[in-house]
C-alpha cells in the first residue's frame, strides 16, 4: 500500500515526508469547506431559536437566538440538556417525544425554562437524523407563543 501524503517514509539513510498535490482532492475540499461554512452560517445566522440534540435529552449546541430566547449562553443551555430547559411536568413533552421516536419528526407545544427559572409555552417542531458517522440526533425550532389578547 503507497505511503499517505505526510506520513515518514525511509529514503536511503535518511527519512522524508512525502507531499503530494491532487488538485482535484485540493478542489473538492475547498468545495466541502465553502458548504460547512454555508450551512453553519445557517444555523448561526437563523432568527430562530434552533438547538442541535441528542434523541436521549442532551444538547450539543445552541444558536445565537436560543441563547437569546432562553437568557443563556450556550455552554449554560449545552450543561443544562433537556431536562433543564423543557418543565418535565408538562404532560405535552412526553407526546411530543413519543411522536418524534415513532415518525421521526413531531410539532407541538410545550413549556419551557428561560435562565430566571421563569417558564413560557412554546411552539416546537423537531425532527431526527443521522450525522455523517450514523449518529441519531435531533434539531428543534423553537417559537415563543405569542399571548392571545381578548377584547
Amino acid at each position: 500500500m503507497p505511503p499517505s501524503a505526510g506520513e515518514p517514509v525511509p529514503v536511503g539513510t535518511r527519512t522524508c515526508r512525502l507531499i503530494f498535490l491532487f488538485p482535484e482532492r485540493k478542489q473538492a475540499e475547498s468545495v466541502s469547506r465553502y458548504n460547512e461554512a454555508r450551512y453553519r452560517q445557517l444555523f448561526e445566522k437563523s432568527m430562530d431559536a434552533v438547538l442541535q440534540t441528542s434523541p436521549a435529552g442532551g444538547i450539543l449546541t445552541a444558536n445565537l437566538a436560543a441563547c437569546a430566547l432562553f437568557a443563556l449562553t450556550e455552554e449554560q443551555i449545552v450543561q443544562r440538556g433537556r431536562a433543564g430547559m423543557v418543565d418535565t411536568s408538562d404532560p405535552r413533552l412526553a407526546e411530543l417525544l413519543q411522536v418524534r421516536s415513532e415518525t421521526g419528526s413531531a410539532r407541538g407545544e410545550v413549556r419551557m425554562r428561560r435562565g430566571d427559572e421563569s417558564l413560557f409555552d412554546a411552539e416546537v417542531s423537531s425532527n431526527t437524523y443521522s450525522d455523517p458517522y450514523g449518529d441519531r440526533l435531533a434539531s428543534l425550532k423553537f417559537f415563543p407563543k405569542k399571548p392571545k389578547f381578548s377584547q
